[in-house]
C-alpha cells in the first residue's frame, strides 16, 4: 500500500488481517488516522507511515495492535504534536523514528511504557528541551540520535544508559557548558559521539548563561536559540558563498 495516494485511514480498515505481521503505508499522502484503525492487527511487528502528511498523533492511536509492535517508522511527516497516551501500548517498541517532523517538545509521560526501546530517533525536528521523564524507563536505549534540534541542554534523569553505545547531538544550540558536561559523561561511559560536522570552525554552543542552566524559560529569555542559529547561518554563508 505504499506509494499510493492515501490520504485516510479509517476504522477498521484491516478488519480480517489479525495475523499481519508487517504493514508499509509510506510514500502516501496521509492526514489523518482514525482511532480505531489498527484496532485489528493484533500481530503487527512493523508499521511504516514515513513520507506521509501526518500532523497529530491521537491518544491510543495504536490500541492492541500496539502491543506486539517493535518498529514504528513516522519519519518524513509533518507531525507537530503527539498525544500523551498515544505511545501507552507500545510496550515492545524496539525502534521509533521520529526524525524530520515539526515537533517542539514531548508530553513527559510520552515513552514510559517503552521499556525495550532500543534505538530513538528524534533529529531535524524543533525540540527545545528534553526531561528525565522522557528517559528514566528507555533502560535498553543502545542508539540516540537527537541532532539538529534546538536542544541547549540534557536533562538529568534516573536512567544510567547501561547499554547505551551511540549518540548524536550536533547541530544544536548548547550552552557550552551543559555541552562539556554531557561529552565528559559521553566519555566517561565509553558512548559513542558522532561528530559529522565538527570542524573547529562551525559553531556548536553559546557562553551567555553561566554555568548549565536546566530551565527553559531563562534560555529563551537569553536568546539562546537565536544566537546560536544566526551563527550558524553567518557559518554557511561564508563557507558556502565566499561571504557574498
Amino acid at each position: 500500500m505504499s506509494q499510493n495516494t492515501l490520504t485516510e485511514i479509517d476504522d477498521f480498515t484491516f478488519v480480517g488481517l489479525s495475523a499481519l505481521k508487517e504493514l508499509n503505508l509510506s510514500g502516501n499522502r496521509i492526514n489523518e488516522i482514525r482511532s480505531d484503525a489498527f484496532s485489528t492487527l493484533i500481530s503487527l511487528e512493523t508499521l511504516d507511515l514515513t513520507h506521509n502528511s501526518l500532523e497529530t498523533l491521537k491518544e491510543d492511536i495504536f490500541g492492541k495492535s500496539g502491543a506486539n509492535l517493535k518498529r514504528l517508522y513516522l519519519k518524513n511527516n509533518q507531525l507537530v504534536q503527539i498525544e500523551g497516551n498515544a505511545f501507552r501500548t507500545l510496550v515492545s517498541l524496539e525502534i521509533l523514528q521520529l526524525d524530520f517532523n515539526r515537533l517542539q517538545f514531548f508530553e513527559e509521560h510520552l515513552f514510559k511504557t517503552m521499556r525495550r526501546l532500543r534505538v530513538m530517533q528524534i533529529n531535524n525536528n524543533g525540540i527545545e528541551y528534553l526531561t528525565g521523564k522522557h528517559f528514566d524507563n528507555l533502560l535498553d536505549l543502545s542508539e540516540l540520535y537527537m541532532h539538529s534540534n534546538r536542544i541547549s541542554y540534557f536533562p538529568n534523569t534516573t536512567n544510567t544508559f547501561p547499554r547505551l553505545s551511540k549518540i548524536t547531538a550536533e547541530d544544536n544550540p548548547w550552552q557550552c557548558v551543559c555541552l562539556n558536561r554531557f561529552l565528559n559523561w559521553a566519555s566517561m561511559r565509553g558512548i559513542y559521539y558522532v561528530k559529522e560536522k565538527y570542524n573547529g570552525k562551525r559553531p556548536v554552543c553559546v557562553a551567555v548563561i553561566p554555568g548549565c542552566v536546566h530551565d527553559i524559560a531563562l534560555v529563551r529569555e537569553k536568546q539562546v536559540v537565536k544566537i546560536y542559529e544566526e551563527a550558524l547561518f553567518q557559518y554557511l554563508r561564508t563557507t558556502y558563498t565566499g561571504g557574498e
